[in-house]
């Protein structure tokens, strides 16, 4: 297993320095650029974390420097739980064994190898989960007494308040986690563990961890949970096509094997059923939830990798008792889920445009060739018509200002403003997602005038990977 871990992250350092960065990667880049107390659509940790390797330079291995870690430490995290778990009720050898099955459904899932390489809120999200799992459970074990016979857990109720604070740092919806922390100390402590100090301390250090981003929301009018509200509705109508496809991708990107191990465990599991409602109470609610977004398009796949990594300790069970003959049917399937993510990896640095992975590849280029034109025809403002465009370009760009045509509030909007009346700028598009120019009609916001003045073939491996058209434009008018 050392072995598999290693050369998965020597793989993943390789692919780091082939690959540019993708939407999400190059937008919480741009956080780090931008340091602040919190954002628009996200707290602010995953910019903190990526602030060092901004201030060295920022280069695009530099910032999967993180991602990594946050993989290898979810590793040894999914490892001594699945152990712990196992050794109440086996043996040294059993636990070693399902944790060995445990790491390779975790090794061969697809969205782990794409989480391990950009760094999104949910890679940060899934060691923290593990964590508060781990310290929870610990709590849960060994109560809380403070009668002279047995010191006060101190330390666990600090590290359960770091584990809730450090999730709210990085994702709103890291709130789920709280209702199963709740249920199975209540469980297993019973409601008197909230008389203790202990709860109160662990809830005043995740506050004091979380209060950037409750005062960066008060000063700009609470526009982060106004977005989150909005986002979480998505299509006015609901559409069970859309939910069962993304069940579908859901099993595809984390490995058919694994959600069938986890039902298999689940039925096989020998330890006390009180204390497996923590995985499912902390896992089921940001699970559930997210599916049922799916069906309004408002989910995305990588969304659950956190409330599957909180599942995936009920596959042990599915490992130590296998009988021979079905071991090799196990091994076979993992080995097709691991073949699955090398072709993905192999997918990101093959750069043909009919590739779906292609369009993490020339930006940089495009970025360089729009400043020097822009430059040269003495205009300071790059442009583009939605935040994902922008994301990429404002990076590679920087720090040249990239205004969002078509901006409904965003983050863009906080740090580079909008257009005024009469303003130029050079607007930038891309053959992969071609748009109309942004002229003014019919009393919509827009420029008077678009003129291309220049086009750039990205390349990429001596393939052309997209091209760019470079339209001065002149006049901005706003909607009447």
């Amino acid at each position: 297993m050392r072995w598999a871990l290693t050369l998965g992250a020597v793989a993943h350092l390789i692919l780091a320095w082939g690959v540019g960065l993708s939407v999400d990667e190059a937008h919480y880049a741009l956080y780090a650029y931008h340091l602040d107390w919190s954002y628009f659509d996200h707290p602010p940790l995953v910019g903190w974390l990526q602030w060092p390797a901004v201030a060295l330079g920022g280069s695009d291995w530099a910032l999967r420097i993180v991602p990594l870690g946050c993989a290898m430490a979810s590793a040894w995290l999914l490892w001594r739980i699945t152990t712990q778990w196992v050794l109440r009720h086996g043996t040294q050898a059993e636990a070693q064994t399902a944790a060995q099955g445990v790491l390779w459904l975790w090794l061969s899932a697809p969205m782990v190898h794409l989480l391990a390489l950009a760094l999104v809120p949910d890679s940060l999200l899934m060691p923290i989960a593990l964590a508060l799992l781990l310290v929870t459970l610990r709590l849960a074990h060994k109560p809380p007494v403070a009668n002279g016979h047995e010191p006060y857990p101190w330390r666990d109720w600090c590290a359960l308040g770091l584990c809730l604070g450090l999730a709210g740092l990085t994702k709103y919806t890291a709130v789920l986690l709280v209702p199963g922390v709740v249920l199975v100390l209540s469980l297993s402590l019973g409601w008197r563990w909230l008389r203790g100090p202990g709860p109160w301390l662990a809830a005043l250090i995740a506050l004091l961890l979380i209060s950037p981003v409750l005062w960066w929301n008060h000063q700009h009018g609470w526009i982060s949970f106004a977005y989150q509200l909005g986002h979480a509705g998505g299509r006015d109508t609901w559409q069970a096509k859309s939910f069962f496809g993304f069940v579908v991708l859901q099993c595809l990107v984390f490995g058919p094997l694994s959600w069938w191990a986890m039902v298999v465990g689940w039925r096989r599991m020998a330890w006390p059923r009180w204390t497996a409602w923590l995985a499912l109470g902390m896992a089921l609610p940001a699970l559930l939830l997210t599916w049922v977004l799916s069906g309004n398009g408002s989910a995305l796949p990588h969304w659950t990798s956190w409330p599957w990594l909180l599942l995936l300790p009920f596959s042990a069970w599915a490992w130590y008792p296998m009988k021979p003959q079905h071991q090799a049917w196990w091994r076979g399937g993992v080995a097709l889920q691991a073949l699955a993510s090398v072709a993905l990896c192999v997918g990101l640095i093959w750069g043909r445009p009919a590739n779906p992975f292609a369009d993490v590849q020339g930006w940089s280029s495009a970025a360089e060739r729009a400043t020097q034109v822009a430059q040269a025809h003495g205009l300071r403002t790059l442009t583009v018509v939605n935040w994902s465009l922008a994301s990429r370009l404002a990076w590679y760009a920087r720090p040249m200002p990239v205004i969002v045509a078509q901006s409904h509030q965003d983050q863009f909007d906080l740090w580079f403003g909008q257009f005024k009346p009469g303003d130029h700028a050079l607007w930038v598009d891309w053959s992969v997602k071609p748009y109309p120019a942004p002229i003014a009609s019919a009393g919509e916001a827009g420029f008077a005038q678009c003129d291309k003045v220049q086009t750039h073939e990205s390349q990429h491996l001596g393939q052309v990977v997209g091209s760019f058209a470079f339209h001065l434009c002149r006049d901005w008018r706003p909607a009447s």
